[in-house]
């Protein structure tokens, strides 16, 4: 079964109601929310352009926290990326019940510091995404307990074919392997579902949030309707995935849908 990640990263822009309004909507379709936690003063100097911009996107460790729990409360199951966190506050996000800690491409480093560092972490189930990681595949570690997404850290990028590749080649090493899309649309998300991923991975807005912004992470987010289709896709191919009637394959023994 594919497990559908609605993320909703920095799309709230600092709002407390927008944040309300995508974690609300995107629970109607799939279990698993994820959040961003950037500790903005240990990623940027005061005086750089970015500094201002990521801190008006983002909230606090508190309020962070505290909707991880709620998102548990609410029989979610709440996925968490961070950035400049601090090893206490990395402490307290792994003991919140039931939490995946994904690790972005950029912080593949910081992952294998924190395998050395933290007992617990490989107690919890770990994603990691693959855009900008260079080395062999076979040098992965704990591939038979890790989850690794392929992705392209071009973001959002047109290509919907971005990444893809990359499934063909974690799927030889690992069951645990998935998609992070950053294209544009859920057509890559399909194709990486029909590959059998165990996770995808993608940005989450609303229609009405996307079209009051300028921000760019809404353009290759999906909406509402786009993830409760999305899901939908992947219950249909759980469903009739060995039935001839639902799947074909063309002269090179592809598979494709009928």
């Amino acid at each position: 079964m594919t497990n559908i990640i609605a993320e909703i990263g920095q799309n709230a822009e600092g709002s407390i109601s927008s944040l309300d309004t995508l974690i609300k909507e995107a629970s109607k379709h799939t279990k698993y929310i994820k959040l961003q936690y950037w500790n903005v003063s240990n990623i940027y100097k005061n005086n750089d352009i970015r500094y201002e911009a990521c801190k008006k996107r983002n909230f606090d460790f508190i309020f962070i926290l505290q909707t991880l729990h709620n998102i548990v409360k609410s029989r979610n199951i709440p996925v968490i990326s961070f950035f400049g966190a601090t090893r206490e506050e990395k402490l307290k996000l792994f003991e919140i019940p039931n939490i995946i800690i994904k690790y972005a491409s950029s912080e593949f480093d910081v992952f294998l510091n924190d395998l050395n560092d933290f007992e617990e972490l490989l107690n919890k189930t770990i994603i990691v995404s693959l855009g900008l990681y260079k080395k062999n595949i076979n040098m992965l570690p704990f591939a038979d307990r890790i989850n690794y997404l392929s992705c392209t850290p071009e973001y959002p990028t047109v290509n919907v074919g971005n990444g893809l590749r990359g499934i063909c080649d974690l799927r030889r090493h690992t069951s645990n392997f998935g998609y992070s899309d950053h294209s544009i649309g859920t057509d890559a998300c399909k194709a990486a579902i029909l590959l059998d991923s165990k996770w995808i991975e993608k940005h989450f807005t609303t229609e009405n949030i996307r079209r009051k912004s300028s921000f760019r992470d809404h353009l290759g987010s999906m909406t509402s309707d786009e993830l409760k289709d999305l899901v939908e896709f992947s219950n249909r191919y759980e469903t009739n995935k060995d039935d001839p009637n639902f799947l074909k394959k063309d002269e090179k023994g592809i598979r494709r849908l009928k």
